[in-house]
């Protein structure tokens, strides 16, 4: 049944795009030419509704005068040409047009006269230099709410499921707002919540330099999106409010205000939130954590994982709105100053979060000799408190030959967790855990002159974690012998410092420009691990000192990018990397890359911390590893990435493979009933992915569709005690997304993933998933009605499990006064499935996991959009 489900929602898909074509898609094709048939280049074509200011598609000629333009449904049209200094052409066109192409001669003048107005202010995208900017008029339609809303339609950006965003395959660094970094790594902030209503034009900007200092040696890398505002709502109090309330199997709520003010010198942004929908119209993921990871002045110096990782709430694949019962309360404001020459940052915030679910969860061990089954009941509950501040200084000098760059944080996390099961075994576990994070960064930069510049960075950070957990469970007396009870508690102290220096020079010299220098840094942790009575101390030290460098160098369309490191340390671990990308613009829409990389990297610090052993659930423990085996990396990459700004077109194929060495990965093994996971050192492993995919953006339809193909394949092999362990992954991957407008009143959308993986190593089997999501949404008179259904699924190792459930709703706008009033009503899982049985596989387990649901239940909304 759920096959069936998924095949008729490809077909569907299928079916639009081929009753497109059926419907009426054609090309016409002509050449603009002046009086003396001369080409005339960068000519503009504008196709509209015949007797109207519907603006359908739009081309501007090459070189030679030639243009193209595809047109997506039947009717009569007028083509209106125009080209400065020249006389406006308006040519009438009926169904089916013109085969041959033809010509179009404009004539001088004096003065340019149109015959036709045209609504459309601007063409849809500009390309200048390294930015390409998209008019948001043009892309939106009356169903987006949030920027990132419209960003998922443009060709050429990607948005992920939890929120982060690519530009022609490259992570963005922040999104602007009028120039302006205000979200930093929290960027989703501001993809999620500034309305599309308020933007006027998204630009994306390559190569981006903030310091102003470097523009002339920049060697940056990185990709930035710039929200401009529309001139109505530049400083003035913009955003909306959000309320809601419902019933279900508890009482349902809302109360949520992203306000914002943008002003010349001044910007605000505050969100107030609380819930227990988990909308996710602020937090990008299941746990609240915001999704960032790029690097700027304010990513920490090291990753801020503690020891004792939190287990998460099995979510199944499932949209938070189905299965989350939380509570959540969030708390932020972002101030952004000018004056003169200096820009202040300032951030404020904070967030509470309560989360109760519950699974059944079953693990069988897949072992040819020997077959073990842990079968439980589970009932999670977890808090989340986080406080939050940050300063940023910026100050550059009035000649721009000095800048400086000053940043501050510090978070306060305090999570608990608690879990209760009942099964072969009863257990009980709770955590808490308390964690502290300063982050401090300055960096200066100088001209010295003659194409040169110098720069100082100096950095300090400071984590320190402690944790409190108390295991009870049965099963754990075959690990512990010696206890004469089932009562464990562990107590855990950690604390790493790190300190880093380095300076560098920069200069440009003609079509190439280098990055040289030298760093240092001292790295210091100290971790204790009390498990009922028994203290395991452990200090590291870790001190590394080496050059860098940094290279850039142009030969007509190529860029070639090199960047290389090596270190020494007094420990007696030295490590390198060598990265080489090269770039060439085979046309300025079309880019192909290649990326070459080896390096070596010292062990993990986890693993330099010898004797330690620490449990992560009844079920499990992990002893870590006593190696010190420096591990090395091998990568290749080739991608080829192009857009049709005309066409409104994109696409890109991608070819990538990786191989490293003395890594680490997880062994499992089973005492009794009790699953014994295990880090492995020295583990070889071997990946390699071929992927593809294509969008288009129908501009008279405000229609898009996406598709994406890929294979993975990965083999590890390690050596557990004297026996060599070797395993493959073969992964396929089929994914499509539709929002396509089949009449002026009902839209589809779809979204449809397939993955199929064959998993070979001691025990070969076969798992097929698939996830897929439609809606279909009437217009009618300012309203909307929705009606939408999510299926989910899998099959392997002779197991189906499938997931159906559905929502209806409704919107209807309003307008009082200068007020725009929406009203929502909207009702979840009126099939009310309460569970979907999910299969997860390790190289000697298969895992089981069926997730509860809140049940159905209904709210209605009021938004008031300022």
């Amino acid at each position: 049944m759920f096959g069936q489900s998924i095949f008729i929602s490809l077909l569907t898909i299928l079916g639009i795009l081929v009753t497109t074509g059926v419907n009426g898609q054609d090309t016409l094709k002509g050449t603009v030419v002046d009086e003396q048939n001369a080409p005339l280049g960068f000519a503009t074509i504008t196709l509209l509704r015949a007797g109207t200011t519907e603006l359908l598609a739009y081309a501007t000629t090459d070189d030679t005068g030639a243009f193209s333009i595809r047109v997506d449904s039947a009717g009569s049209f007028d083509v209106v040409t125009r080209y400065l200094g020249r006389t406006t052409e308006s040519l009438h066109l009926e169904w089916p047009l013109p085969i041959a192409p033809i010509t179009i001669i404009l004539l001088p003048s004096s003065a340019e006269l149109p015959s036709i107005e045209v609504t459309a202010d601007r063409r849809p995208v500009t390309v200048k230099n390294d930015t390409t900017s998209y008019s948001m008029n043009a892309f939106r339609d009356s169903l987006d709410r949030s920027v990132e809303d419209v960003l998922r339609k443009i060709p050429g950006i990607s948005v992920s499921e939890d929120g982060s965003i690519e530009v022609n395959g490259k992570p963005i660094q922040t999104i602007l707002v009028e120039d302006t970094d205000l979200f930093g790594m929290d960027y989703q902030l501001g993809s999620k919540n500034i309305r599309a209503h308020d933007i006027t034009t998204v630009e994306t900007i390559d190569h981006y330099q903030v310091d102003a200092v470097l523009r002339d040696v920049n060697l940056s890398d990185a990709v930035v999106i710039n929200l401009k505002l529309r001139e109505d709502k530049r400083a003035v109090l913009s955003g909306e409010v959000l309320g809601s309330l419902g019933a279900g199997n508890t009482v349902k709520y809302q109360l949520y205000a992203p306000l914002y003010r943008i002003a010349r010198k001044r910007k605000t942004f505050l969100l107030l939130n609380a819930d227990n929908l988990t909308s996710e119209l602020g937090l990008s993921a299941s746990d609240g954590v915001l999704i960032g990871g790029q690097e700027s002045i304010r990513t920490p110096i090291f990753s801020a994982r503690g020891f004792h990782q939190v287990p998460r709430v099995n979510t199944a694949g499932l949209p938070a709105i189905f299965m989350d019962n939380s509570k959540t309360l969030v708390g932020q404001i972002r101030e952004h100053y000018t004056i003169g020459k200096s820009r202040l940052f300032v951030k404020i915030g904070g967030m509470r979060r309560n989360t109760g679910q519950e699974s059944a969860f079953r693990r069988e061990f897949l072992g040819t000799m020997a077959n073990y089954t842990i079968a439980s009941t589970t009932a999670w509950q977890r808090t989340q408190a986080d406080l939050s501040g940050e300063a940023e200084y910026t100050y550059t000098a009035p000649d721009q030959t000095f800048s400086l760059r000053a940043f501050a944080e510090r978070k306060r996390e305090e999570p608990a967790f608690m879990r209760q099961a009942t099964g072969l075994a009863f257990a009980v576990d709770t955590l808490q855990r308390r964690s502290d994070r300063q982050l401090y960064r300055t960096i200066a930069s100088k001209k010295l002159g003659g194409g040169m510049v110098a720069q100082l960075t100096l950095a300090y950070q400071q984590e320190r974690t402690a944790e409190a957990s108390t295991f009870l469970q049965a099963d754990l007396l075959s690990l512990f012998a010696s206890r004469e009870d089932t009562l464990l508690t562990q107590k855990i102290a950690f604390r790493r410092e790190e300190t880093k220096v380095e300076v560098v020079l920069l200069r440009k010299m003609g079509r190439l420009t280098l990055r040289a220098g030298l760093f240092a840094s001292r790295q210091y942790s100290r971790f204790s691990n009390d498990v009922t009575g028994t203290i395991v101390p452990a200090t590291v030290t870790l001190t590394d000192y080496g050059p860098l460098a940094q290279a850039v160098y142009t030969s007509g369309k190529w860029l070639h990018r090199l960047n290389a490191n090596y270190s020494v340390n007094r420990e007696g671990f030295n490590r390198n990397t060598f990265n080489l990308t090269s770039e060439k613009h085979i046309t300025p829409e079309d880019l192909l890359s290649f990326q070459l990389r080896y390096g070596t990297r010292l062990p993990d610090l986890h693993l330099l911390l010898t004797e330690s052993t620490f449990l992560r659930s009844p079920f499990d423990y992990a002893a870590e590893p006593q190696t010190k085996v420096p591990g090395k990396v091998y990568s290749i990459g080739f991608s080829r990435r192009y857009r049709n700004n005309q066409r409104l077109t994109s696409g890109y194929l991608s070819a990538s493979a990786k191989r490293t060495t003395n890594g680490l990965t997880q062994a499992v093994s089973f005492n009794g009933n009790t699953s014994l996971t295990r880090l492995i050192a020295a583990a070889d492993q071997l990946s390699a992915t071929l992927s593809g995919g294509y969008s288009f953006f129908s501009l008279a339809l405000k229609s898009d569709v996406t598709t994406g193909v890929a294979a993975t394949y990965n083999e590890s092999q390690y050596r557990e005690g004297e026996e060599d362990v070797q395993y493959q992954t073969l992964t396929y991957q089929l994914s499509g997304k539709t929002s396509w407008l089949i009449n002026r009143r009902l839209r589809l959308k779809t979204d449809v993933l397939l993955s199929h993986t064959t998993f070979s190593g001691g025990v070969r089997f076969r798992n097929l998933s698939a996830r897929s999501s439609s809606q279909l949404i009437f217009s009618l008179k300012g309203s909307r009605f929705y009606l939408g259904l999510f299926m989910a699924g899998n099959t392997g190792a002779n197991v189906g499990n499938s997931y159906a459930n559905a929502f209806l709703g409704g919107q209807k706008q309003l307008k009082m006064g200068a007020q725009e009033i929406t009203l929502y009503a909207r009702w979840y899982n009126p099939l009310n499935h309460r569970s979907l049985a999910s299969q997860t596989t390790s190289a000697l387990y298969l895992t089981e996991t069926s997730v509860g649901t809140t049940g159905s239940f209904a709210y209605l909304t009021a938004s008031i959009g300022l």
